[in-house]
C-alpha cells in the first residue's frame, strides 16, 4: 500500500476511485482498478483531484 496507509478493511472498496503512483504512465488514464471508501479519505492523507487533473509521479 503506498499512499494509503490502512487501518481497517472498511477503507476498501468504496465508490471513490484510487490510483497509486504506480497506475502513472505516459498515457491516459482509462481504467482505475482499485477504489476506497469515504472514510478513508476523511482518516488519511489521500487526496480527491478533480476530473481532468495532471498527475504527476515522482
Amino acid at each position: 500500500m503506498e499512499l494509503l496507509v490502512v487501518q481497517t478493511k472498511t477503507y476498501y472498496g468504496g465508490n471513490i476511485p484510487w490510483l497509486k503512483t504506480g497506475d502513472l504512465n505516459d498515457g491516459l488514464i482509462s481504467d482505475i482498478p482499485e477504489s476506497i471508501t469515504e472514510e478513508a479519505v476523511a482518516n488519511s492523507s489521500a487526496k480527491i483531484n478533480p476530473t481532468g487533473s495532471v498527475l504527476i509521479a515522482m
